[in-house]
């Protein structure tokens, strides 16, 4: 199925024959490292909130017992 799409297709090309390879490779780069540290921030907050929430519904069903 994808064999025959990909023929029935045409190709596409994004980057320009004058764009520079070099720029272009930058941008990836520095575009992995935003993404990397957008995702560590969130992972991080997530985690520092998940472990407040359950400290205090474990110190509440203590408190109950």
């Amino acid at each position: 199925m994808f064999a025959l799409v990909k023929v029935a297709l045409p190709d596409i090309n994004e980057v320009l024959e004058k764009f520079s390879a070099v720029l272009l490779w930058q941008f990836r780069v520095a575009s992995m490292g935003i993404q990397l540290i957008l995702w560590t921030v969130i992972g991080l907050l997530f985690g520092v909130v998940a472990e407040r929430k359950l400290a205090a519904a474990s110190q509440a069903r203590l408190a109950r017992a």
